[in-house]
């Protein structure tokens, strides 16, 4: 424990970077939980689509997409969620947002939030958790919509 104080001076370029980097991970952390948006397990989501009809929204690149999603998964990649707010007609259905690892989701399920879509939520964790439990992938062309 004496070492640390001369080791973040030695090295305070990296000690920065560090803080820099944890003080935008908790800003995003509290900015998502303030905006009232849920985190859903893949399981939980499981049960949201199967139960309460949500539609996935999937905001990763095109080429992520095809290479494997989520059944019936919509692709809106980030850059083209504007357009694409006006394709879901129900602002009733449940949404769930789905990234790569679940930090990007946020930001797409606030822009569905504002146009005033009712219940919206997150995959936690992703992609990478829907893998991490082995649940079903599709990988074809991305569905029109």
């Amino acid at each position: 424990m004496n070492d640390l104080i001369p080791f973040l001076l030695d090295h305070w370029v990296l000690s920065g970077l560090f803080l820099a980097t944890l003080f935008l991970l908790l800003s995003n952390e509290w900015q998502l939980r303030s905006a009232g948006l849920p985190r859903l397990s893949p399981q939980e989501v499981v049960a949201w689509i199967n139960h309460q009809r949500a539609r996935v929204v999937d905001t990763r690149a095109l080429e992520v997409y095809q290479a494997g999603h989520i059944t019936e998964a919509l692709s809106w990649p980030v850059a083209a969620v504007e357009d694409k707010l006006k394709s879901l007609k129900n602002k009733q259905l449940p949404v769930v947002v789905v990234c790569q690892q679940g930090a990007q989701a946020g930001g797409v399920a606030q822009k569905l939030q504002a146009a005033g879509f009712e219940r919206v939520a997150i995959l936690s964790g992703g992609m990478q958790a829907w893998l991490a439990e082995n649940l079903p992938v599709v990988s074809k062309a991305a569905k029109k919509q």
